[in-house]
């Protein structure tokens, strides 16, 4: 088996890494909004309202383009492996490799 370059290695594990602090970031400033959106609020200059103002915006900037790539790449994903295996099931799966004996 041949192992791949340590800088693949290396770039894939921080790709991993990233996607896996944004998610949690999006998670946990959902988690943020829904526990505290109704709170006491203080009045002018409260901080727990500068806060949720702050994960809406994050939301809104980074949750939904995020969102949206996510959908996009896993569809293009499903398809390209769908029309690979249809491709290989046409180009491969015939009588004789099979071994379908045909008497006619």
């Amino acid at each position: 088996m041949q192992s791949r370059p340590y800088h693949l290695q290396k770039q894939k594990l921080t790709a991993l890494l990233i996607a896996v602090c944004l998610l949690a970031v999006l998670c946990l400033s959902v988690a943020f909004l829904v526990k505290y959106t109704d709170h006491a609020c203080s009045g002018e200059g409260c901080t727990v309202c500068t806060e949720l103002q702050a994960c809406t915006q994050f939301l809104l900037h980074t949750g939904i383009p995020a969102l949206a790539v996510i959908c996009v790449s896993s569809a293009f994903f499903v398809l390209a492996k769908n029309s690979i295996q249809t491709y290989f099931i046409i180009l491969f799966d015939t009588p004789i490799t099979r071994k379908v004996r045909m008497n006619d």
